[in-house]
């Protein structure tokens, strides 16, 4: 097998850029889409798929260009801990506040997150499937990892319905690379980062006893493994499983440079152990913390026959280039055994006993991806090479209608809805805008869900409720919403509420008009201080009876 630091020629980088490009215009454009036809009077709110996190980002990156450097919850009224937590777009904020246009700076961030991972995968690929008989084997790799999806498509031409359970390419975030980069930024930095500490990983093996190569690829990885935590921290545990494994599996086989394998995975995973004991005490032992971000933060997988099916001809390409592998003692190439070892590790890890375990998904579609090239080139090995060519862009072509799914399914649904959570009345974000300059951080604001998502994104205040997993105990704060503006309900119960949780500002707009016919301006308790296009805003009166 060729030298991991191979060079890319001048063809070859053309190449990768075409694909770059590719990539971006895919991903771009459903977004210009959504922003051009959006519904008269309404704005879109910046995201197609992943809403509600979108809102959390966006109210990291408003802190960040406010000074913060800890991330504070808004969307929930109870106050919580500063932690260290989205530091990208903590840091990001600062570096594109000026700009006053945070969706541009969003997708920018996410638009160079994207930019860069397909720039390491592409080397990745390149670092372990060089140099194999059919030259375009990495190529094809990449091409799997970056585009493919799995087999919902399908369920378009079958007679019967399928629950959207049983469509994981198309429901799962971490399932597949295409959507990793697609939809926010994190998982595309985050990716970036797992990918990179495993290649730094495998050059630090290969430089051996070279040592000061050996030392730089440590520390490049260490960083890269520390950065991995600080932007996604659930993958820290497939990075510790997948390198622990692997360099164990050198020792028992007894592979050559056994010993250096293991110390390089020693050194890499040392870095962020401080992070991870940080996070044990804030997630697990923080009243707060624990409850919003760890029980209540539920992404299970899908069932098993659901995860095959979402990898589709990738998962069988795998299984080919996982038989191959293991024919006549190939496994002991520590290359090969690298790629098996990340599979098998993160395809477990996926249905590990943990509510979050949906998340450990990241980086799998890659791992198959690099068995399946040599699997695919496997396959039709007897073929004449031409032939060979035409079958390999054929299988291809067949993996990424699901990923065009994805591209076109995000606006359709968005222009089909007309409102949230992708659009929002302009008079309601004009209002959202009031806020932001009238309120400060010891404030929180009553409103319907859909306006408490938009809130924090905007305004330096908490909101009662605003996201599936930021908000304290979700459900029954709804109901309390839905009984606050209940016109049956007594005002001594709506008092009760106000006061308990501390809310300062009441928001009535189109949403909360529809909950039950309760007029807050009849309350001698609420005092209006803003009224435009039929959103009123409330402050709660304190010196009220």
């Amino acid at each position: 097998m060729s030298d991991l630091s191979i060079g890319r020629t001048r063809r070859e980088r053309a190449w990768l850029w075409r694909w770059i490009a590719f990539a971006t215009v895919l991903t771009i454009a459903p977004n210009v889409v959504a922003v051009a036809l959006a519904p008269t009077g309404t704005a879109f709110l910046g995201s197609l798929l992943n809403t509600d996190d979108t809102a959390q980002f966006l109210a990291a990156m408003r802190q960040g260009a406010e000074g913060k450097w800890l991330y504070r919850n808004p969307f929930t009224s109870e106050d919580s801990l500063p932690v260290v937590m989205y530091p990208l777009y903590i840091v990001w904020g600062k570096l594109t506040g000026w700009l006053g246009r945070p969706l541009l700076a969003y997708h920018g961030l996410r638009l160079l997150g994207m930019l860069l991972l397909l720039a390491v995968l592409e080397r990745l690929a390149r670092a372990l499937l060089t140099g194999r008989a059919h030259k375009p084997l990495y190529q094809t790799a990449f091409l799997l990892a970056a585009f493919s999806s799995g087999l919902s498509w399908l369920a378009a031409f079958l007679p019967q319905d399928i629950s959207t359970r049983y469509m994981a390419d198309l429901t799962l975030m971490e399932l597949t690379t295409f959507q990793t980069y697609y939809v926010v930024p994190n998982f595309a930095w985050g990716l970036m980062f797992q990918l990179l500490t495993f290649l730094c990983y495998l050059r630090a093996v290969e430089a051996g006893t070279q040592g000061r190569a050996f030392s730089l690829w440590a520390l490049a990885g260490g960083m890269a493994c520390l950065a991995l935590g600080l932007i996604f921290p659930f993958a820290l545990v497939i990075v510790y499983a997948v390198l622990g494994v692997t360099a164990l599996f050198a020792v028992v086989t007894r592979q050559e440079g056994a010993k250096v394998a293991l110390w390089s995975a020693v050194l890499i995973l040392a870095p962020p152990a401080a992070l991870v004991a940080y996070y044990a005490r804030v997630f697990l032992f923080d009243p707060m913390w624990s409850a919003t971000h760890m029980v209540g933060n539920i992404i299970g997988s899908p069932p098993v026959l659901a995860s095959l099916a979402g990898y589709g001809l990738v998962w069988a390409l795998a299984v080919a280039g996982a038989a191959w592998a293991l024919r006549d003692g190939r496994w002991r190439d520590r290359r090969l055994s690298f790629a098996l070892v990340w599979a098998a590790v993160n395809g477990l890890l996926i249905y590990a006993p943990v509510p979050f375990q949906g998340r450990f998904g990241l980086g799998l579609h890659t791992a198959l991806s690099m068995l399946a090239a040599p699997g695919l080139a496997w396959l039709v090995r007897r073929l004449p090479p031409a032939r060979a060519n035409r079958r390999r862009n054929i299988v291809l072509i067949l993996t990424v209608p699901s990923t065009m799914l994805i591209v076109l399914a995000g606006p359709y649904m968005a222009i089909a809805q007309g409102t949230f959570p992708f659009y929002l009345p302009r008079e309601e974000l004009q209002a959202v805008d009031w806020l932001a300059q009238n309120v400060g951080e010891q404030d929180a604001v009553l409103a319907s869900y859909a306006i408490g998502n938009v809130v924090p994104t905007r305004a330096p205040c908490r909101v009662f409720v605003g996201h599936q997993f930021g908000t304290y105990r979700l459900d029954a704060k709804l109901r309390m919403v839905d009984a606050f503006f209940a016109v049956e309900t007594p005002d001594l119960d709506r008092q009760a509420l106000l006061r308990d949780y501390e809310l300062t500002f009441v928001y009535y707009g189109s949403i909360e008009r529809g909950k039950g016919g309760f007029d807050p301006a009849g309350a001698p308790y609420l005092e209006r201080v803003y009224r435009e296009n039929e959103v009123d805003i409330y402050r709660v009166r304190s010196d009220a009876p």
